[in-house]
């Protein structure tokens, strides 16, 4: 989000080398120093604040690497598309709930 992003895409045997800038995708460009996290509980903060609603830089870099693995993964036709649904997991609560439901599971006995 700080800049310019060389992708290399391997589809049906060809590779495909583009540039794509935050702003191509809907998000905004941010200072690298908006994006560094912390202590693991200053992380595990700004995560939640993110899958309870807060917009922002941290807000963007999630859903562009969510918006990027749902497209690599085949569940969306193009990183924009990816962006579109991973917002909608934030907002609609349920990447909230998936998550409760993991530290759930992890904390059982």
């Amino acid at each position: 989000l700080s800049g310019p992003t060389r992708v290399s895409e391997l589809k049906q045997g060809q590779i495909r080398t583009y540039t794509l800038a935050p702003e191509e995708l809907g998000l905004k460009r941010c200072r690298l120093e908006e994006l560094i996290g912390g202590s693991p509980e200053e992380c595990a903060n700004a995560l939640r604040g993110v899958l309870q609603g807060e917009k922002g830089p941290k807000r963007d870099v999630v859903l562009l690497n969510g918006g990027a693995a749902l497209y690599v993964s085949g569940a969306a036709g193009s990183i924009a598309e990816g962006i579109r649904l991973a917002a909608q997991s934030i907002d609609s609560g349920k990447a909230r709930e998936k998550l409760d439901l993991l530290v759930q599971m992890t904390n059982v006995g």
